[in-house]
């Protein structure tokens, strides 16, 4: 499946995201992200952020501010895509061996 897609921005944590025409299907995480006009891959589909349901979408109270923000941003991004730039993978691949796979279990020197 190929669902084309529009750049929205970075977050100020340096996550990527995308608006897609179609809402991406589980499993299509980890696929390539081809700009259109070159074919060249510009990253990797990292997620998709989760639409909001029931409970997550109560809204906190405004004074806690922080939880107030983050409410905002899921709402405003729900359904879009989270992308891994591929200059960000390249630094893998620049230090082939010096990775740790750790899943769920960080290390405890982390």
């Amino acid at each position: 499946m190929t669902v084309a897609g529009h750049f929205v921005g970075r977050s100020s944590g340096g996550q990527v995201f995308a608006r897609s025409q179609e809402l991406l299907e589980e499993g299509m995480c980890g696929g390539a992200v081809i700009r259109a006009t070159t074919h060249e891959c510009v990253g990797i589909v990292e997620g998709i952020v989760p639409m909001s349901t029931g409970e997550d979408d109560q809204e906190p109270p405004r004074h806690d501010r922080n939880a107030h923000e983050v409410w905002q941003m899921r709402r405003a991004l729900a359904g879009h895509v989270a992308l891994i730039p591929s200059h960000d993978v390249e630094e893998f691949m620049n230090d082939p061996g010096n990775l740790l796979l750790t899943g769920m279990e960080v290390p405890q020197f982390m």
